[in-house]
């Protein structure tokens, strides 16, 4: 790869970076029906979100999906003890039973093969 490749990668990668400040739409449910179908009379769209939001709560039997300004550990902390969560930052993405590499962590590794590349071609 070129080096005007890897600044087109980095410049990708610190756009997808950015694009957390745009506010995206979640499904909501407490409980959500298993299997999740978002048709459900259960399940809320929710709009102006900062993450979307799936925790898996133990001691209950579906996820919970939740629409959160801010997605990090303590979001929950003072209603569950014991759960595991994903936050995802496109538009009704926490549908998902499972989570799939982000494009983020993709241009990071290929960035960083890139600068690797560049790198070694520049020494021979």
């Amino acid at each position: 790869m070129t080096f005007q490749m890897c600044i087109f990668l980095t410049t990708l990668l610190i756009m997808v970076k950015i694009d957390k400040s745009v506010a995206v739409n979640c499904f909501t449910c407490n409980p959500c029906p298993s299997p999740f179908i978002p048709s459900s009379y259960l399940i809320r769209n929710m709009t102006g979100c900062g993450s979307c939001a799936k925790l898996d709560v133990r001691g209950m039997p579906t996820p919970i999906r939740d629409c959160v300004e801010t997605c990090d550990r303590y979001t929950w902390a003072n209603k569950y003890t014991q759960y595991a969560y994903s936050c995802c930052t496109r538009n009704f993405c926490n549908k998902s039973q499972t989570n799939y590499p982000t494009y983020q962590m993709i241009f990071t590794i290929l960035s960083i093969i890139c600068f690797y590349m560049t790198k070694s071609s520049s020494k021979h």
